[in-house]
């Protein structure tokens, strides 16, 4: 039996990244959005701390907060949804950690995406399961079908699914997702689907997996971080059937007895009232980004469906990882290297453009310069 130990685990490529860089680096890096809190959400703590909401919640989180992350649900056409299918957790980092415990023993098989989040093959490592991965097509920046569909047939314990993609922000099509419908019934799978990200889809309607994915065979991970940018707050769920739910409630009274009050009754005001106000900016972001990088001879690069990130092919010039370092220490700017995210990642970095406008216009012009430089040494 593989030993459960953090010795599986790898420390983090982009906390190392981040170690190197001085107080005057500009952040280039970081996958959050720099938009404050909203007025609403500010007064939603406000009134709760006036209220003396300070104390233990219900495990699974606010009945209040747990109707209103189920509407959305209901929205997208899952039928009868209702509190008890949703689990209010610290963040979608601790949903994820209890998705992935509460299926898998060791030696289990895990198929997840490469690149990926650091955090799904580190928590794999350390429940001692076996790892498949699955690529992206980034002309068409969605999953690889014929990998993702030709691993997933081997009958994988879990699937996991990120879309937007962290860090490239590919996409799952309506046809992908049916076909995985198909196949986790077919080789008693699950999936685990990460959708941090999706209220932040730029060029079409995001699509969740509760609108295809059998509910019973599905945790879906989602949190107020990226879309509300509250990444401080650490709020977040899990949705899924009842009978899992349960499951993950039990794992999770025992960690963290419940996700901070404070933290639950701002998201309550964030939910209701939605992404719009940091998509439009993110959007914004996007295209201002996009275009000083297409500018850069060398960088190669589809601009992301969704997401906080371009994925850029620097290998015109070196590795991602040398790219990354050498930036940092000429011109002082912050970006994460792909192979941070798995080995497929070796030629990329990641750039964030989650920073404010004046960040993303000074950084682009710092990475313009040390590539003039290159060009010319």
């Amino acid at each position: 039996m593989a030993m459960r130990s953090v010795k599986h685990m790898d420390s983090s490529l982009i906390r190392d990244i981040f170690e190197m860089a001085s107080s005057e680096s500009l952040n280039l890096g970081i996958g959050m959005p720099y938009c404050p809190a909203s007025v609403e959400v500010k007064q939603a703590i406000v009134q709760a701390l006036e209220d003396d909401e300070t104390f233990y919640t219900p495990n699974a989180g606010i009945t209040l907060l747990r109707e209103e992350v189920a509407l959305r649900y209901t929205y997208q056409g899952e039928g009868s949804v209702s509190s008890e299918n949703v689990l209010i957790t610290t963040g979608a980092a601790q949903g994820l950690f209890l998705a992935m415990v509460s299926l898998l023993s060791p030696g289990d098989t895990v198929l997840l995406p490469d690149p990926g989040y650091p955090a799904y093959r580190n928590i794999a490592r350390f429940l001692g399961c076996r790892i498949e991965t699955y690529g992206f097509d980034y002309e068409k920046m969605v999953a690889d079908s014929e990998e993702l569909f030709k691993k997933s047939s081997k009958g994988p314990r879990i699937i996991i699914l990120n879309a937007p993609s962290n860090p490239t922000g590919a996409v799952l099509t309506k046809e992908q997702f049916s076909e995985l419908a198909v196949l986790l019934e077919k080789n008693d799978s699950f999936a685990v689907s990460d959708e941090v990200y999706g209220a932040l889809s730029y060029d079409a309607p995001f699509l969740s997996a509760a609108g295809f994915l059998p509910r019973e065979r599905t945790i879906i991970l989602s949190s107020l971080s990226k879309e509300s940018a509250l990444t401080g707050l650490r709020v977040g769920w899990c949705y899924s059937d009842k009978g899992v739910i349960e499951k993950l409630k039990t794992i999770h009274q025992h960690m963290v007895s419940c996700a901070a009050s404070l933290s639950q009754w701002a998201a309550v005001e964030a939910v209701r009232r939605g992404g719009e106000r940091i998509k439009t900016q993110m959007g914004k972001n996007r295209t201002l980004m996009e275009s000083f990088l297409k500018k850069i001879p060398g960088f190669e690069f589809t601009r992301p469906p969704g997401g906080l990130y371009f994925f850029v092919n620097v290998s015109a010039y070196t590795a991602g990882r040398p790219f990354a370092e050498e930036l940092l220490k000429k011109e002082q700017v912050i970006t994460v290297p792909g192979e941070a995210f798995g080995e497929r990642g070796g030629r990329f970095v990641r750039i964030s453009f989650g920073a404010s406008p004046a960040d993303i216009e000074e950084g682009c012009r710092r990475i313009r310069r040390f590539v003039y430089d290159i060009t010319r040494a």
